[in-house]
């Protein structure tokens, strides 16, 4: 079995990834942008419907990422890529069978979200929710990138490097959450429309980035190009 590298970034690192991903969403820009809205649109008609319609969005959760892996990889390589290529990812059987162990555990963490939330009190479901909920949520699609670029990987190992990588990398990890925070608050509360033009495409790009980053080779270096 091939081994996955787990390297230490630094905290500056963080701030280059925002550059490095607006790089990457401009290579497209136009397909970038209307991805993310194919996904909030769906997410969306998935958020009315009841009782399946929450569990059917943690099965989609687990392919927002695909999606991007797919673009971020054609977009490094300076190819535009297009909408064709997102909706090839729906066909290809032989991944999803690969990832359908993390689709499962993403679903089964969902079941138990809304049993929880329904069935305990609510200090008990809030502990849960921090302390079992929540970090799956952040290493399963961490883990579905890892097993999607090392298919002889099984699901229990992509865990482990998963969770090793979040934990050795775990300052620059908490700068990303906050500066995602930061650009997401701005972006919508504050309603900077050229903000959130430019930001949601550019956060879509991060998990790849984080990827490269901490389990390949990638070396990002200072950039003072304009933003536009």
């Amino acid at each position: 079995m091939k081994k996955v590298r787990v390297n230490k970034i630094s905290s500056d690192t963080v701030w280059e990834m925002l550059w490095k991903g607006w790089a990457l969403a401009k290579v497209n820009y136009s397909l970038s942008l209307l991805t993310v809205l194919f996904v909030m649109v769906v997410m969306t008609f998935l958020s009315v419907i009841p009782g399946l319609g929450e569990l059917a969005a943690a099965i989609f959760r687990c392919v927002i990422p695909i999606i991007y892996l797919v673009l971020c990889q054609k977009w490094e390589k300076g190819e535009p890529g297009s909408f064709d290529d997102v909706i090839q990812i729906f066909k290809d059987k032989e991944t999803f069978l690969h990832l359908f162990p993390m689709f499962g555990l993403s679903f089964a963490v969902a079941i138990l979200v809304t049993f929880f939330d329904n069935a305990l009190p609510p200090a008990s479901a809030v502990i849960f929710g921090l302390f079992i909920a929540s970090p799956m949520a952040v290493i399963i699609p961490i883990a579905i990138t890892v097993m999607y670029f090392n298919r002889e990987l099984d699901w229990i190992e992509a865990l482990r490097v998963s969770t090793k990588g979040l934990w050795v990398n775990a300052i620059p990890f908490a700068v990303e959450m906050v500066l995602v925070m930061v650009l997401f608050v701005l972006s919508t509360l504050a309603l900077v429309l050229p903000l959130f033009l430019i930001a949601l495409p550019t956060l879509m790009t991060l998990q790849y980035l984080w990827y490269r980053l901490v389990h390949e080779d990638l070396v990002l270096e200072s950039n003072d190009e304009p933003i536009i």
